[in-house]
């Protein structure tokens, strides 16, 4: 015991106080996030969408976040993302309140685009803040560290918000996400200052971690654009964000609609998620991020991943649905740090925004899909053939990460 207790403390140890504010202020807006996971289920009960409309909404997060995390890695590399940060917190949460006054098929979609548009701005400036904020050897903690609180946000939320849609309806879901998103940029502004520096980067020094690059070429290129492995490993990040996307989407409707959960439970099972990555993934990847290397963690945690949505075709008991969460939960907790410190890892101080951009791109983009996928194939052929199909898509999407971590090992040794 005393011995766990050690390695949860040092896990969190070393961190700058900045990391630790940044942490805080994503803790707030995120504990207001309770919307999402009941959006799919407001528009098919309470408006009347059918599961292609709900589909087609649904990938207009997607779209938006195309466009967010493109605008965002933009603004980032120019304004700052001190500046980036505070306006998409702003803003985003004026974007959630003006969701309460629209109820057609055509408003919601561009609601939608226009919540994620301006949401997603924040995820690059954030991610490059962590690497502004943090040093390189405890950049993937730092990362975790700022994900912890996404996901205790994201336990706290969706719990909360079952309640609250049971009790109240979901007007209040959407009241309460806009507020916190607003409360949380005055905080930003009042506690996290912006330490402007200015960006002088030798264009041969990059930022390169011996425990993430080992064995791996050393000439990166300036741009994400022509970094051939980045390309790929993007690629197949966006294969794996089609299977994960799916959580937000056709998962909380086949919980209400296959397995009888009521609003209540679907919340707090989703809460169960975020609770768990912020209890287990800091010292998690405390272990892990000495000791193996981050692409096969990355490869393992797709796998678990698309393990998901198979366990759901094996029985319709309820209690399978926790068993299936816990994969889910794993698979994120061993997969996203590292995916997104990997990204850090082969960028220079000058184009951080840009690689996580890009980074970001391959999950807005799968956000498109997913939705209108998930929804397609679930009204013609059924869950289990989603379940299965997804369960594929992952098995490619890790064997492509492998064949990416193998060539750029060949390409280091040549």
């Amino acid at each position: 015991m005393k011995k766990l207790i050690t390695l949860y403390k040092d896990s969190f140890s070393g961190l700058s106080r900045d990391i630790w504010l940044l942490t805080l202020v994503t803790l707030i807006n995120r504990s207001g996030t309770m919307v999402v996971p009941f959006i799919a289920i407001y528009l098919t009960e309470e408006l009347n969408f059918s599961y292609i409309q709900t589909g087609i909404v649904m990938s207009f997060f997607g779209v938006g976040s195309v466009v967010g995390s493109y605008i965002g890695g933009r603004l980032t590399d120019t304004i700052g993302h001190y500046r980036t940060m505070f306006w998409s917190l702003l803003l985003g949460g004026l974007a959630l309140l003006n969701l309460l006054f629209i109820n057609t098929f055509e408003m919601w979609c561009f609601g939608v685009f226009l919540v994620t548009a301006i949401g997603d701005c924040f995820r690059p400036a954030s991610m490059a803040a962590v690497g502004f904020y943090s040093k390189k050897e405890n950049r993937t903690r730092s990362l975790g560290l700022v994900r912890l609180a996404v996901n205790l946000g994201f336990g706290v939320g969706p719990a909360f918000g079952g309640i609250l849609a049971a009790s109240f309806g979901y007007d209040w879901l959407f009241i309460i996400d806009g507020v916190t998103c607003m409360l949380s940029a005055f905080m930003f502004l009042a506690i996290l200052k912006d330490k402007h520096r200015p960006q002088k980067v030798d264009k041969n020094s990059l930022i390169l971690d011996a425990d993430i690059n080992e064995n791996y070429e050393s000439n990166e290129p300036s741009s994400p654009y022509k970094d051939n492995w980045f390309l790929a490993f993007v690629f197949f990040c966006f294969l794996n964000s089609i299977v994960f996307m799916q959580f937000m989407g056709t998962l909380p409707v086949y919980y209400k609609e296959g397995l009888n959960f009521s609003d209540a439970e679907i919340g707090m099972l989703l809460a169960m998620n975020g609770l768990i990555i912020a209890l287990i993934e800091m010292p998690l990847i405390f272990v892990l991020e000495k000791r193996e290397n981050i692409l096969t963690m990355i490869a393992a945690g797709i796998f678990l991943t698309g393990m998901c949505y198979e366990l759901l075709t094996w029985t319709s008991w309820a209690g399978i649905a926790v068993i299936s969460m816990l994969c889910l939960t794993f698979g994120e907790i061993i997969n996203f740090p590292f995916a997104a410190s990997f990204s850090l890892s082969r960028a220079t101080e000058k184009n951080r925004g840009a690689y996580m951009g890009l980074y970001g791109l391959s999950f807005s983009v799968g956000h498109i899909v997913a939705p209108i996928l998930g929804m397609k194939v679930v009204e013609v052929y059924g869950y289990d053939t989603l379940w299965h199909g997804l369960g594929i898509l992952a098995l490619i999407s890790m064997s492509g990460v492998l064949f990416v971590q193998k060539g750029m090992t060949k390409v280091g040794k040549t």
